[in-house]
């Protein structure tokens, strides 16, 4: 499978009729069709349940920006992150990833780390694990996982990053060499070994 998201992907299952877009109603959209919609989700009885009963107007949509990072909420075996490089935003079977502005030059980085098998056994500590194999991220679980440091980041050998990336745009997979630097993570590292290898 693959793990990116680009805008062309988004165009692709729209054409194929996927259910892709919300209702997004905005003050100025107070035409017929816009009220016969409102009112018949009001007869299926949408505005009574718990998230929309918080919202004032009931059919607001959460203002968002589309987040670089997509982390699957449940998951078995093995946890779905998704690199978001389209404008289209996620709804709650993701989490949204926004780093702030120091950590923007790293979500590449990230993204291939969150591909590695170090990750999952690392970040493994971190989820929820319900029964049957089902595995949950809570949005405070992300926030508390363990990552490698700017640093540590600084050294991954450029020259592999892109080959990488469209290794795993193209369904193919993070690449064995760059699994391995990630599975240094594992090992132990005494405290003054903080220098790249």
């Amino acid at each position: 499978k693959r793990c990116v998201f680009r805008d062309l992907d988004w165009v692709e299952r729209e054409q194929a009729d996927m259910p892709m877009c919300l209702f997004d109603a905005k003050s100025d959209d107070e035409t017929s069709a816009v009220r016969a919609y409102i009112h018949s989700g009001e007869k299926a009885g949408y505005h009574l349940r718990y998230l929309t009963r918080m919202r004032r107007p009931w059919y607001k949509v959460e203002y968002r920006t589309p987040a670089p990072l997509l982390f699957g909420v449940f998951s078995r075996d093995k946890f779905k992150v998704v690199r978001n490089l389209s404008s289209a935003v996620n709804l709650t079977c993701f989490h949204g990833f926004c780093p702030n502005m120091f950590g923007s030059a790293y979500v590449d980085l990230l993204f291939l780390y969150f591909q590695s098998r170090a990750a999952r056994r690392i970040l493994s500590i971190s989820m929820r694990r319900y029964g049957d194999g089902l595995d949950k991220f809570e949005p405070n679980d992300l926030n508390h996982a363990l990552a490698p440091s700017f640093g540590w980041f600084d050294c991954f050998p450029r020259e592999l990053l892109q080959a990488a990336l469209d290794a795993c745009g193209a369904g193919s997979g993070l690449p064995a060499g760059v699994d391995d630097y990630f599975s240094q993570l594992l090992k132990e590292i005494s405290p003054s070994a903080s220098a790249c290898r």
